[in-house]
């Protein structure tokens, strides 16, 4: 695990693909539990951690993951994200010919209810 960023405050790492962002299963490897992991490492003494992503990627999709460690810093950075000053990128790898060297595709996810997921 790869840590870009650390305060008192937020938490910010690279997540590799394969991982989920938060703990579902502990059979299941996530990012979260390799942070919560760290941070245990780091102040083996601190009985309670507070982590929380501010949001998730894909297990499928590597990029940068920001994990709070207070609350008050949660509730900041969801309200820059909803206020959009912070915003998501996504690079992705195409395979074929491209008509342009560089372009900007913008595409809205869809829920699909019945399957749980989004498309």
């Amino acid at each position: 695990m790869i840590i870009l960023f650390e305060d008192y405050y937020l938490l910010v790492c690279n997540k590799p693909p394969g991982l989920s962002t938060e703990i579902q299963n502990h059979n299941y490897p996530s990012i979260e539990q390799l942070c919560l992991q760290y941070l245990q490492e780091k102040f083996p003494r601190r009985k309670n951690y507070y982590l929380r992503p501010v949001h998730r990627l894909d297990r499928a999709a590597s990029g940068v993951v920001i994990f709070a460690k207070t609350y008050t810093a949660l509730q900041n950075v969801n309200t820059q994200i909803l206020n959009r000053k912070i915003t998501k990128k996504y690079i992705a790898i195409v395979e074929g010919i491209l008509n342009k060297k560089e372009d900007i595709l913008k595409h809205w996810l869809l829920k699909d209810n019945l399957q749980k997921k989004v498309l």
